[in-house]
């Protein structure tokens, strides 16, 4: 069976791994502050300007790091390929507008299978959400890179998230 075409499009050189492992800051700590996992349905998926909606799925979970990133994990399951990835969009800088929240996008990420390198480019773009302990909320994240454009679209289920600890 063939590659996926937006494979192919973001086999661009890795400018920062996407691993925990990667994001250590100064000292022993890992980078990671805390997860937040969602249950509920993606409701669409664009890579590299693909729709491979079908293959997206849950829980999409939000990472926040010590170092003031954070970032919107989609996994996803290529079943044709048999190839599991996660599709990260993350950024530094937010704005809040009401119960909105807004992440400017400046990364993101494709890490295909846990144990495979990650790929991470720069971006431009946003990913909208509310407070997910608040009840139903979409997460809505949209950025363009040198490869095309990439969408993730989630609406939790409002149970309450599952939140992890670092």
């Amino acid at each position: 069976m063939s590659e996926p075409r937006w494979a192919a499009a973001f086999a661009f050189p890795v400018l920062v791994g996407a691993s925990t492992a990667a994001a250590q800051p100064s000292g022993d700590r890992p980078d990671v502050r805390s997860m937040i996992f969602l249950s509920g349905t993606c409701e669409r998926m664009v890579l590299a300007g693909e729709d491979v909606s079908q293959y997206c799925r849950g829980p999409v979970y939000s990472t926040t790091y010590h170092s003031g990133r954070v970032s919107f994990a989609f996994p996803a399951s290529d079943r044709p390929s048999g190839t599991d990835f996660i599709i990260s969009f993350s950024g530094t800088e937010e704005r809040r507008d009401g119960e909105t929240v807004q992440l400017l996008l400046d990364r993101i990420t494709i890490a295909p299978n846990v144990d495979e390198n990650a790929s991470t480019t720069e971006a431009e773009g946003i990913c909208e959400y509310g407070d997910p302990a608040a009840g139903p909320i979409r997460i809505s994240c949209a950025g363009r890179t040198q490869a095309g454009d990439f969408i993730g679209v989630f609406a939790s289920d409002g149970k309450a998230p599952t939140v992890q600890l670092f």
